[in-house]
């Protein structure tokens, strides 16, 4: 099994924490963040389980951001998110949210897998200035504009009757505070981190227990996978999300704006398809 797919069995049957101890497997969704970014939703019918791969896009190139992180002993996070902090505090802003009002990504520069299954979208940035290229502070305001799409997701999941109640993180993204406090405000449910980091080895280690139950001779019954991840998956921290009506506000705004991206690039696309 593909490493991401591992990672999210070994998240989604945590429930032993109050606020998502009530929250079945069907409304739950996985966020895997390494070298790429995933996300997975579980569908249970009768005894079939299966993960629906919504979303993946690589991380642009961090050598330069590196370096200065490298030279203030930090993470390339933790310096981008002090950056973003100390700007937020000069303007007088009480959340770095605000600092993206005039900042708007769309992040499908390799196309779309899910669930829009276009390979011909690419990026779009609107409110970049010239001298934006080299600035650190710019782009430590891109990065932070990169959220929208997880909400995306969830709208085209819902259209089919089904409420996400709970996101469920791992990955190196899922050690970045801002990331994750992000995700919870943009798409209003709690995100939730699990008691072992690495859950691609909690994953694979249900597989093993799921395998062998399954080809244990004296069992009748073989071990279903829900059961085996309830047992072995587990959470650490919940993330609710915020209550401020003017930062609630905000994210509704900005993902007005992300969508509209999506549909002028396609009216773009549409008008020089004739022309050519």
């Amino acid at each position: 099994m593909i490493d991401a797919h591992c990672g999210a069995i070994g998240l989604l049957g945590a429930n032993d924490h109050p606020i998502i101890e009530a929250i079945p497997f069907h409304q739950k969704i996985a966020l895997i963040g390494g070298t790429r970014f995933f996300v997975f939703y579980a569908c249970l019918f009768a005894r079939s389980f299966k993960l629906n791969e919504w979303r993946q896009y690589t991380q642009i190139d961090q050598a330069p951001i590196q370096a200065l992180s490298e030279k203030a002993h930090v993470s390339v996070y933790a310096f981008l998110n002090h950056r973003l902090q100390e700007i937020a505090k000069a303007q007088g802003l009480t959340t770095v949210s605000f600092l993206t009002k005039d900042i708007h990504v769309n992040p499908y520069f390799h196309g779309n897998r899910s669930p829009l299954c276009n390979p011909h979208l690419k990026g779009i940035i609107s409110g970049m200035k010239l001298q934006d290229l080299d600035n650190i502070d710019r782009c430590a305001l891109y990065y932070l504009a990169l959220c929208y799409d997880s909400l995306s997701i969830l709208d085209t999941i819902k259209s089919r009757q089904i409420e996400i109640k709970a996101a469920f993180c791992t990955g190196g993204l899922s050690k970045n505070d801002l990331f994750v406090r992000l995700h919870a405000d943009i798409t209003q449910i709690p995100v939730v981190l699990p008691k072992v980091s690495d859950s691609v080895l909690v994953g694979g280690a249900v597989l093993a227990m799921v395998a062998h139950r399954t080809q244990t001779a004296n069992i009748t019954i073989p071990l279903a996978f829900q059961t085996a991840m309830k047992a072995m998956n587990h959470a650490s921290t919940v993330v609710e999300p915020s209550a401020d009506e003017k930062l609630i506000r905000f994210h509704q705004c900005k993902y007005k704006v992300f969508r509209k991206m999506i549909d002028d690039f396609n009216l773009y696309d549409t008008i020089m398809s004739d022309c050519v």
